[in-house]
C-alpha cells in the first residue's frame, strides 16, 4: 500500500500583465505526466493554475514528484529573474496528524491554506 499524500500547489501571476508569460512557461515546463490536471484559475488581478493529487505516495525517489520538483526550481528561478511578478505555494498533507510540508516563495498572497476539521463517517 504505501504512505499516502495528498498534494496541492499553486502557480500564479500577481498582474494582468504577467499572465500570458506564466500560461507559457508552464505549457512548455510543467511535467507533462500531470499537466492534465492543472486547473486554470482567475479572479481578479491574479490568474494560475492549481495542481491537486490526493491519495497519492509522494516519494522523492518517483520520477514525477522529481520532476515536479525540477519544474519548482525552474520556476523560481525565472521568477526570480522577473522580480517577483510570480509566486507559487505548495502543502504536501501526510497521513499521520502532524506531517504537513508547506513551502512557498518570499513574496506569495498565501492563498493555499490547510484547515481541519472533525467529521463524522457512520
Amino acid at each position: 500500500m504505501g504512505y499516502r499524500s495528498e498534494v496541492t500547489a499553486v502557480f500564479y501571476a500577481q498582474g494582468v500583465d504577467e499572465w500570458p508569460l506564466l500560461k507559457l512557461f508552464v505549457a512548455e515546463n510543467f511535467p507533462k505526466g500531470w499537466v492534465d490536471i492543472l486547473e486554470e484559475v482567475h479572479n481578479r488581478d491574479t490568474s494560475g493554475f492549481v495542481f491537486r493529487v490526493s491519495d497519492y505516495k509522494w516519494y522523492d525517489s518517483y520520477p514525477e514528484v522529481q520532476a515536479f520538483r525540477e519544474f519548482e526550481e525552474r520556476f523560481f528561478a525565472l521568477d526570480k529573474c522577473i522580480n517577483g511578478a510570480w509566486a507559487w505555494e505548495f502543502v504536501r498533507i501526510g497521513e499521520d496528524y502532524s506531517d504537513i510540508e508547506n513551502r512557498c516563495s518570499n513574496h506569495a498572497g498565501y492563498v493555499l491554506s490547510v484547515v481541519r476539521r472533525a467529521e463524522i463517517d457512520f
